[in-house]
């Protein structure tokens, strides 16, 4: 591979993720119980986490990019209840929202 299309490849991969992601914290849930929504539709942190806010119960998130779910969806968000224990994570983002 030359060094040009080295530079290429890390251009697209930098691209590949919204730049709003780097303000998210890389962590995931410790437990999948809880989870009252799910959607393959979204992309990004910030999208995922606007879902929660604008959905009854929700008080925690999760968002893993370009996943490998069939449908082609462009990541997976989650929505949780409640949730515990963020754990760091190099490939997916976590958060909450309202009061906690």
């Amino acid at each position: 591979m030359t060094f040009r299309h080295a530079l290429a490849a890390a251009v697209l991969t930098a691209l590949a993720l919204p730049a709003a992601a780097q303000d998210y914290e890389n962590c995931q849930w410790q437990s999948n119980e809880g989870r009252i929504a799910q959607s393959y539709e979204l992309v990004g942190p910030a999208a995922c986490e606007a879902l929660c806010t604008e959905t009854e119960g929700c008080s925690s998130w999760y968002y893993i990019p370009h996943n490998f779910n069939p449908t082609g969806g462009p990541g997976e968000c989650g929505l949780y209840g409640a949730a515990s224990d963020p754990q760091p994570h190099d490939r997916e983002y976590c958060g909450t929202v309202g009061s906690e």
